[in-house]
This record gives C-alpha cells, structure tokens and sequence, in this order.
C-alpha cells in the first residue's frame, strides 16, 4: 500500500519522479516500510496515491530494493 507520494521534482523524459513511502505485506502477512524514489510515467500517476494498494516484487535477501508494478 502507498502511505504516502510527493514529487521530487525530478523531471525523466516527460515523466515525473516520486518518492514514495510504501507498505510491504510479505507472503507470511508481516509488513515492512520502504521509502524509494521511482521515475513513474503520466499514465501510472493516478496508481503512485497515498492509500492505493499496488503490486511490488522484492528479493528476500534485498527487501529494500522494490520494483512497481503499476
């Protein structure tokens, strides 16, 4: 779940970059917090809001290091 999404100002392309806090439910339930910093494009900004539930996938041995699936 996104807990919380501001803008860096950070402008990719024609894409806007984000620092985003997220909550990570792990296949046993527990949860972890991360905070990253993804380049998201216009159409995956609607998604990229605080309360919305996305999809990550993390390595085990990594769990800060998450990709976005928007």
């Amino acid at each position: 779940m996104v807990l919380s999404a501001q803008p860096t100002g950070n402008i990719v392309g024609s894409n806007c970059e984000m620092e985003l806090k997220i909550e990570v439910t792990r296949p046993d339930s527990s949860q972890y917090e991360v905070t990253v910093r993804k380049v998201i494009p216009g159409f995956g900004l609607s998604h990229a809001q605080a309360g919305r539930v996305i999809q990550v996938f993390y390595k085990p041995e990594d769990e800060q290091n998450i990709t976005i699936k928007l």
